[in-house]
């Protein structure tokens, strides 16, 4: 039985989800980046060990995402890198609407794990368990005989979602940040 995570007070909702922008954006480019061209054997290898890179970033995005929406309703959250749990511990309010979120929007349908000629549509809980402990083993990928599993990019978005619905004006903010970055590049300086 795992434990219960410790729980502590925290009121800076605004830092948090800042933070998880800042992860979810370096995930977002260094993607980008390693979208293959050539498929040369070296462009693979460089590929996948940016792609791990990547998840290590998204999952510490999508773990501070879910920490901000327990601080917005309860003015706590919980210590801890597994996103599964952290989720269970969300108002069941918030649970529900980005299940429903991810159900109507973002469900997806993929192969079977073991059977290939199966096709499924995990449920969050199922995308959660694959990964839950995602922050963990992409960091230490050297000690392990098998790749985890790590396909939660919609996902996220349904948990940014809550998140806008719960603080309208965290989007607000979002959006006119991006357009400032765009007004205040200057030429030939990528941000």
């Amino acid at each position: 039985m795992a434990r219960q995570p410790r729980s502590f007070k925290a009121d800076n909702y605004s830092l948090a989800f800042w933070e998880a922008e800042c992860f979810l954006h370096i995930s977002k480019m260094v993607k980008e980046k390693t979208y293959l061209k050539e498929f040369t054997q070296k462009e693979i290898d460089r590929s996948i060990n940016f792609q791990y890179a990547t998840h290590v970033n998204h999952a510490y995005a999508f773990e501070l995402y879910l920490k901000c929406i327990m601080i917005i309703e309860t003015g706590e959250c919980f210590e801890g890198h597994e996103l599964f749990e952290l989720f269970k511990l969300l108002p069941e309010k918030s649970r529900t609407s980005i299940e429903n979120r991810y159900n109507s929007n973002y469900k997806v349908i993929r192969r079977n794990k073991t059977y290939f000629g199966i096709f499924e549509s995990p449920t969050v809980s199922e995308l959660l368990e694959e990964t839950h402990k995602a922050f963990t083993e992409f960091r230490y990928l050297f000690s392990r005989t098998n790749t985890p599993t790590y396909e939660l990019d919609n996902l996220i978005e349904c948990v940014r979602e809550e998140i806008f619905l719960l603080k309208p004006e965290l989007k607000r903010l979002l959006v006119n940040s991006a357009a400032n970055r765009r007004i205040y590049k200057k030429p030939g300086r990528t941000m």
